[in-house]
């Protein structure tokens, strides 16, 4: 009865210890998260460079076991506009959805479709930056760009 008892308790311990086990440091399976430095081509207003884009993990709603990637948007450009939207990941393709936030041109929103760089151009998970294009309908009667960013370093998350 004994040993039964410390067995059950020890079988207790391990389980309880599986459940608050800290997650692993680096949770992104496609190494997306970070800050990146862009610079791009916009139908209205030109050539643009300095901009900063932060992607941000959100590992409750990525499907790693499937290659896709779930991701916060966050953009400043250098003139000061602010962006935020959503990313969604696939092996080397991204989709985005963005907003204006800070209230410049409140129905300034559009997306975007890009494709990741991989270090050597393979996927082996190194990151070095995306390429892009986007649309944006509302932004002064409509217009589109193309956008390049380069990966300035990871958030492990």
């Amino acid at each position: 009865m004994f040993k039964e008892i410390v067995i059950s308790s020890i079988f207790g311990l391990a389980i309880g210890q599986a459940c608050f086990a800290t997650p692993t440091i680096n949770q992104d399976k496609l190494n997306l998260a970070g800050t990146y430095q862009c610079q791009g081509n916009d139908s209205r207003d030109g050539k643009y460079k300095d901009a900063i884009i932060e992607l941000i993990l959100d590992s409750k709603n990525s499907d790693f076991a499937h290659n896709y990637g779930a991701y916060g948007y966050k953009f400043t450009g250098s003139d000061g506009s602010q962006y935020t939207g959503s990313v969604a990941a696939n092996k080397s393709s991204l989709a985005i959805y963005f907003k204006n936030t800070d209230h410049s041109n409140p129905g300034d929103q559009g997306v975007e479709i890009g494709t990741i760089d991989y270090k050597n151009g393979t996927q082996e998970k190194t990151v070095v930056g995306y390429h892009d294009f986007y649309y944006d309908p509302h932004y002064k009667g409509g217009g589109n760009g193309f956008e390049t960013c380069i990966k300035q370093n990871d958030t492990g998350q």
